[in-house]
């Protein structure tokens, strides 16, 4: 471009680019963090904290192959603050 700049309508469809690339890096970056954020909770941290019967019992055990499949959306899954916060104490 020998120094010039672009025109307005380039310029635009440039800086549209870069926002798009990195709001998809942004979310691929998100995704991996929280599957090892899972990993590390449910292969390491409840393991520890729980014991293998309670894991057992409320069917906590990583598959050693494939993903679970029965996932149910119709249960809700929050939980109150109260007990959050007493969770950790």
């Amino acid at each position: 471009m020998n120094g010039q700049t672009l025109p307005k309508d380039r310029a635009h469809t440039k800086k549209d680019l870069i926002i798009k690339r990195t709001c998809r890096l942004f979310q691929e970056a998100r995704k991996i963090v929280g599957a090892v954020h899972q990993h590390i909770t449910y292969n390491e941290w409840l393991p520890i904290i729980l014991g293998p019967r309670v894991l057992e019992i409320f069917e906590l055990q990583l598959s050693p192959r494939g993903y679970y499949n029965q996932y149910n959306d119709t249960v809700n899954p929050t939980i109150s603050n109260a007990f959050a916060a007493a969770a950790f104490r």
